[in-house]
């Protein structure tokens, strides 16, 4: 019998927050039976993403498996033997995202995030950020191959639950922030080329295309305060996004204003309309349930 070591940690795209888990030691067991996801199977989406992505798929293995950890958490990349890089999946998971996504896309956003991660050896090093990496690469792998931006937001909405950000993990907002400005980078190639298709900024954690009439001159950050202030202008009563703000400086320890997005602001709507550039405070921001 093979011995099968993990080289380095594994990672996945998961409905909840990565944890330490070696799946090498499925390669041992049988294959599940009838673990291949119904219409487009996980051999041959993977053939798909590589005539896209150009990659051998026999690079990356897959491995249909039964077991609590990856049911959970859908699929995994992880470097088994030290140096064979292997794709492990829930096939259930896989098919309860496609009938959540109500098409194909999150089958094939899943294996593509996987495939990234391996193409970004983040199995073998660690990486900051290294999620949303492999979120914009799967994101520029399946709008070449027609997906639309709704067609992605789906796909992060199907399987991603964690509305902030928990450690080194983006939460849904910034993951459908991450793969609509990969869709954006694809379609601006397109329209180098020629074609007239709209870009999408996000708002409210949905992609909004975007129109001239919206585009303002950026704020000068030179002359604001340590904060949180609006990238763009907010409307009255909607859902701030963390696109919609970034964070300035350091301030006190002490300070009487919202400080961070994650800790103070996630899940608050604005109580009147907020310029661009205007600092968030607890005057203008406010619980989005008490206002409706």
């Amino acid at each position: 019998m093979l011995q099968f070591t993990k080289y380095a940690p594994w990672f996945f795209l998961a409905a909840g927050v990565c944890v330490g888990q070696d799946y090498c030691g499925l390669l041992n067991q049988p294959s599940a039976p009838g673990a291949n996801p119904r219409s487009a199977t996980a051999e041959e989406i993977l053939v798909r993403l590589s005539r896209e992505a150009g990659f051998n798929p026999k690079s990356y293995p897959l491995r249909d498996a039964r077991d609590p950890d990856l049911k959970l958490q859908g699929t995994a990349a992880q470097t088994c033997n030290v140096n064979q890089r292997w794709i492990f999946y829930d096939a259930d998971f896989v098919e309860q995202i496609r009938i959540k996504g109500d098409s194909d896309w999150p089958k094939y956003f899943v294996f593509a995030h996987e495939v990234a991660h391996h193409f970004n050896n983040d199995p073998d090093f660690h990486q900051p950020n290294q999620e949303k990496l492999a979120d914009h690469a799967a994101a520029l792998w399946l709008t070449h191959m027609g997906a639309s931006v709704q067609d992605l937001v789906r796909a992060i909405n199907a399987f991603v639950i964690n509305e902030k950000r928990v450690g080194e993990y983006p939460s849904r907002c910034e993951r459908v922030a991450e793969v609509i400005q990969a869709h954006n980078e694809v379609t601006q190639e397109y329209n180098r080329m020629g074609l007239d298709r709209p870009l999408y900024e996000v708002r409210n954690c949905a992609p909004m295309e975007w129109t001239r009439s919206v585009v303002v001159a950026p704020p000068d950050v030179s002359q604001m305060s340590p904060g949180v202030h609006a990238r763009r202008r907010i409307e009255a009563k909607a859902q701030i996004a963390a696109d919609d703000v970034m964070k300035i400086g350091t301030p006190a320890a002490n300070a009487k204003f919202p400080v961070d997005f994650d800790h103070d602001v996630a899940g608050m709507c604005a109580v009147s309309a907020i310029t661009i550039g205007d600092q968030l405070t607890w005057d203008n921001i406010g619980v989005c349930a008490l206002m409706k």
